[in-house]
């Protein structure tokens, strides 16, 4: 029969010696107690793995009072722990449980049926504490995450769009914003079905995540819409980023037979967030001024990029990459500009 393995640090380990044979023949999991005489030599043995629950000393040769637990919950939070004390004191009690210790006993009162009690519902009440943390984390993920792309949803988002762009007026720098649009999405949904589809806005997902930056953010905020923010990034940057995306999204072909294939396309509109709304702009004001834009490429025949061009942007395109971004309109009529 396995053992659940009891560590317990303590300067007076000769204490425990009646408890030895009890524990070892508790009825269902026996336990064994193992044992250090010092923190650090308990923090070394718990390292090593395998032990089950700690009964901790919290006066001992090199550390004294609720810092000794502090040093283990730094390190060892997860596995669950009983204090011990030669005497009763209150706010130590209090304060060890708010530091995460599951109970609070007295050496002198230490018997077997009542360790061997204490234990195992430390033992439970952290693996209870484990699932809901785990549970915790998976609902906050649900929260802020699309589950088809796994990238940010529309909530997720807007979190980061707050941060960015307080971050851009305190540095007085440019966040753009790109809102990349599949072409047909909806007809190629309804008529291959949504698990077909599902497989083309993962693969879309995947191109998107490889064009981009490291310091960009990606989300799915619609049905067949992803949003780009684009932090500290000038006009002519945006541009080039989102050509970029409209090229690797069109080279996105599902195979369906031998025969039948399914070419993906995107429109892209690409905004300035820094003029919209002087405060926080919400993820609903910003896809309706996106929208506009990236209506603008579809009406000029889908797979184009859209934007703005205020004056001070213009100049700016005529100072970097002007002549680049005409090239490109007079070779492949990829952008539509608004001025």
């Amino acid at each position: 029969m396995n053992s659940g393995r009891i560590l317990v640090i303590d300067d007076e380990p000769e204490q425990f010696t009646p408890l030895i044979e009890p524990l070892a023949d508790a009825p269902g999991i026996p336990f064994v107690l193992e044992f250090e005489t010092t923190l650090e030599s308990g923090l070394e043995k718990l390292a090593e793995g395998g032990i089950d629950a700690v009964l901790l000393d919290l006066y001992l040769p090199d550390s004294k009072g609720l810092s000794t637990l502090t040093r283990y919950g730094a390190q060892f939070a997860e596995i669950p722990v009983i204090t011990l004390s030669d005497f009763y004191e209150e706010i130590l009690a209090f304060e060890s449980a708010k530091q995460g210790a599951q109970d609070y006993l007295l050496k002198q009162d230490l018997q077997p049926e009542l360790l061997i009690r204490t234990v195992r519902f430390a033992i439970e009440r952290q693996k209870i504490k484990q699932e809901l943390d785990q549970a915790k984390s998976r609902l906050e993920k649900i929260a802020f995450i699309d589950p088809v792309t796994e990238l940010f949803n529309r909530r997720g988002i807007q979190e980061i769009l707050s941060h960015e762009i307080q971050r851009a007026k305190r540095k007085e720098s440019t966040l753009l914003v790109l809102l990349v649009g599949l072409d047909d999405f909806k007809r190629i949904n309804q008529s291959l079905g949504t698990s077909v589809g599902n497989v083309i806005l993962k693969e879309v997902a995947a191109k998107l995540q490889s064009s981009l930056r490291a310091t960009d953010y990606l989300a799915r905020v619609g049905s067949d819409e992803f949003l780009v923010l684009l932090p500290d990034t000038r006009l002519a940057e945006g541009v080039s980023v989102a050509e970029k995306v409209r090229l690797a999204i069109s080279t996105t072909t599902l195979l369906m037979s031998q025969r039948e294939t399914v070419k993906i396309t995107a429109s892209l509109g690409l905004v300035n967030a820094g003029e919209l709304s002087p405060f926080s702009p919400s993820i609903d004001e910003l896809l309706a001024k996106t929208h506009v834009i990236l209506g603008k490429a579809r009406m000029s025949g889908n797979n184009r990029v859209s934007y703005e061009l205020t004056d001070d942007e213009l100049l700016g395109l005529e100072d970097h990459s002007f002549s680049e971004v005409l090239r490109k309109l007079h070779a492949g009529g990829s952008f539509y500009a608004v001025m």
